[in-house]
């Protein structure tokens, strides 16, 4: 299975985190051009093992025209990266199934981002005590298995971020560290 998506979009309308602002809102963005492909494939490899993976690819998402306070200050300029848009967000994995054992290994990418519509690369806090800043790339692995006992009993575990990555997730009013390490297990039992 393959497959893929062009994804060509003006927008006068889009709504954005509004990092700089004090208020603790989200803004109008204004006009913005968005580009980019959308791609998915996965495969059967036999003896139980698949494969799956997806990946979106934006190298256009701009702020299209400057934008101006009432004073005539430029707060936005023409051509800036979208907040919060990496370029690149893929995902990779490697499945196994054997009577009711599914597994599965994830890999998981998430390009650089900027998180202010200045496109300020050093990460620094502002005067309204809100950070900005460039978020660097990062790529996380994580594990699961689910157990289906029977027709009622189904076991499953996870361990999310495998390697312990540390990351910064997002910047606001602080700098926002991804998840750390975390191992999950439940159960689903059906009455």
């Amino acid at each position: 299975m393959f497959q893929t998506r062009n994804m060509p979009r003006r927008s006068s309308d889009l709504i954005i985190p509004a990092n700089s602002n004090s208020q603790f809102q989200r803004t109008n963005g204004g006009a913005t051009l968005h580009q980019g492909m959308e791609f998915g494939a996965g495969m059967e490899l036999g003896n139980g093992f698949s494969v799956d993976g997806n990946a979106t690819w934006i190298p256009d998402a701009e702020f299209d025209g400057d934008r101006f306070t009432a004073a005539g200050v430029l707060t936005t300029p023409d051509g800036n990266r979208i907040t919060y848009t990496p370029e690149w967000t893929t995902n990779l994995s490697l499945n196994h199934q054997i009577g009711g054992l599914r597994s599965s290994l994830s890999l998981h990418h998430t390009g650089e981002q900027y998180t202010d519509v200045l496109n300020t690369v050093a990460i620094r806090e502002n005067l309204t005590g809100f950070f900005t800043g460039r978020i660097d790339r990062y790529t996380l692995l994580d594990l699961s298995a689910v157990y289906e006992v029977n027709s009622q009993l189904t076991l499953s575990a996870s361990i999310k971020n495998l390697t312990d990555r540390r990351y910064i997730a997002s910047l606001r009013q602080g700098i926002y560290v991804g998840t750390e390490r975390a191992v999950n297990a439940g159960f689903v039992y059906k009455f």
